[in-house]
């Protein structure tokens, strides 16, 4: 809610840039799974507690697990940013090439970054 008025889904979306939004801190595959960690961060929204990342691979739908990223940041005791709801941890398998982050809210649901695995991939060996 935005001055006591619901927040709708073109609002919510000039707040938050779906493909800058998900930042990706940690990759390690683990036997058959990929586990990624990361935060949500926009400039314009912060997330609350009832919010809901999520993974959406192909129609299925994935909540990911909450982790703590760090305390809030405050300025003269006021706090300016607070990620206690933004971390995340997903393990997901090893064979989906593509899959999409989401945020869920009870106004709206918004997609997020797509994620190509292969097409990481060979970002990462042109670097190299």
């Amino acid at each position: 809610m935005k001055n006591g008025k619901p927040l709708n889904l073109t609002y919510l979306t000039e707040l938050i840039n779906p493909e800058k939004s998900v930042y990706i801190t940690k990759k390690r595959v683990l036997g058959l799974k990929i586990r990624i960690e990361g935060y949500f961060y926009s400039d314009g929204y912060v997330m609350k507690s009832e919010d809901k990342l999520f993974v959406k691979i192909k129609d299925k739908k994935r909540y990911v697990e909450r982790i703590k990223v760090s305390d809030p940041i405050e300025i003269w005791g006021y706090p300016i940013k607070d990620f206690n709801y933004s971390g995340f941890k997903v393990d997901l398998p090893i064979w989906h090439i593509q899959f999409q982050f989401g945020l869920e809210t009870k106004e709206v649901q918004i997609s997020l970054k797509t994620i190509n695995v292969i097409t990481k991939f060979l970002q990462m060996l042109k670097i190299s």
